[in-house]
């Protein structure tokens, strides 16, 4: 019995020992694996750059508008002299009147259109006007400064019998006026100077062709007015210049003093340039704010980039068609530097394609490296 244990011992341990030898002839030959540098990373590493979207959605306001026909006319821009070599499509989308705002915020678009103070109001989530109505947590990208296409002059204007009474703003504080329409730029323009003043006035809201009877009823004392870049005045106004007789209420130079301290730019206008009947009213002095097409970074920098040179241009094409057109068309690089300045006093973030545009044209301020946007949601830079 012992005998047989032995024996089966004996087999098993040779089984094993041919076992590991058959292991040992067939197995692969391990390669060496080579010693490799270690790689640095820390948060602060370059992302990977955005692909090229193959379609790009310029939200505007809702046909009719300046921003639409604006809108419009960027699409067929970009669509002949850019896209057919990058195989992009770009498409103008109208919105209901501030619509393409959130549209973009929420990743509906990748342009909207808003002027620098809605971009202030947007990043204060509506703490400065209360005009934009949406929650951090809505927000997956946020609009950064990208091109600026034409500003905009916010004045005061009166009947031309009560010129006597209303010779600086602060002479207004009290009195019902028409800021023009909640939510317009040149409304948000106009709070922002008054407050800056110190002067509250009572707004009183009505539609933009019932001024000329608001005026006449008593309703109002004054109205808030605006032009766009060099020489257009909307409709509107045009038609309260053909029915009466107007004055503007300039800034006293105290009030002019103040608003520059602010940060707030202050310009004159000559009334002839704009007006009709009213053409002999001589200057005109307003605040000025900016309206433009912006994307967040989500748009690549290279692409961002190559618009605004194709937009410098092409412009001067388009002013004969576009009177908005003009202002770009006589001072490109100019227009882009003043909207940036407007904005950065608001400490809006800034697309780093635009910032690559002005720094190939040698107006850019090393100081202003801080605002170039790195995220789909920058922060408001303040301080």
């Amino acid at each position: 019995m012992s005998q047989r244990f032995v024996l089966a011992g004996v087999v098993v341990v040779v089984l094993l020992v041919l076992g590991v030898i058959g292991y040992m002839m067939v197995r692969p030959t391990p390669t060496p694996t080579p010693t490799t540098t270690p790689v640095e990373t820390t948060p602060t590493a370059p992302q990977t750059p955005p692909s090229i979207p193959k379609v790009i959605r310029i939200g505007t306001d809702p046909v009719g508008s300046i921003s639409y026909k604006m809108g419009a006319y960027l699409s067929d821009i970009f669509n002949r002299h850019l896209g057919r070599d990058l195989g992009i499509n770009f498409y103008s989308m109208p919105f209901p009147a501030g619509g393409n705002l959130k549209a973009l915020v929420i990743g509906d678009i990748e342009f909207a259109e808003p002027t620098d103070l809605e971009l202030l109001d947007l990043y204060t989530y509506g703490g400065t006007f209360g005009i934009i109505k949406i929650s951090p947590d809505e927000v997956k990208k946020l609009p950064v400064q990208t091109f600026w296409d034409f500003s905009l002059t916010s004045f005061l204007l009166v009947k031309k019998e009560d010129a006597g009474k209303y010779r600086c703003w602060r002479d207004l504080a009290g009195k019902p006026v028409f800021l023009t329409p909640i939510g317009f730029g040149t409304h948000l323009s106009m709070l922002r100077a008054l407050r800056a003043l110190g002067i509250n006035v009572t707004h009183v809201e009505i539609s933009l062709t019932a001024v000329g009877d608001a005026f006449e009823r008593g309703s109002i004392v004054a109205t808030a007015a605006y032009v766009t870049g060099v020489k257009a005045a909307p409709s509107w106004l045009l038609e309260l210049d053909v029915k009466m007789d107007l004055a503007p209420v300039n800034l006293c130079p105290d009030e002019v003093e103040k608003l520059e301290k602010a940060g707030i730019i202050v310009v004159k206008k000559n009334a002839a340039e704009f007006f009709k009947r009213n053409a002999g009213m001589g200057e005109i002095m307003g605040t000025q704010y900016f309206h433009g097409f912006h994307a967040a970074v989500d748009v690549p920098e290279d692409l961002v980039y190559l618009m605004l040179k194709i937009l410098e241009n092409t412009s001067k094409d388009y002013e004969r068609v576009a009177a908005e057109f003009a202002e770009i068309a006589q001072d490109f690089v100019g227009l882009q530097l003043k909207g940036l300045k407007s904005a950065l006093s608001m400490g809006i973030p800034v697309h780093p394609g635009l910032a690559k545009f002005l720094k190939e044209k040698g107006v850019w301020d090393p100081q202003w490296d801080k605002y170039i946007a790195r995220s789909l949601k920058p922060q408001r830079i303040t301080g």
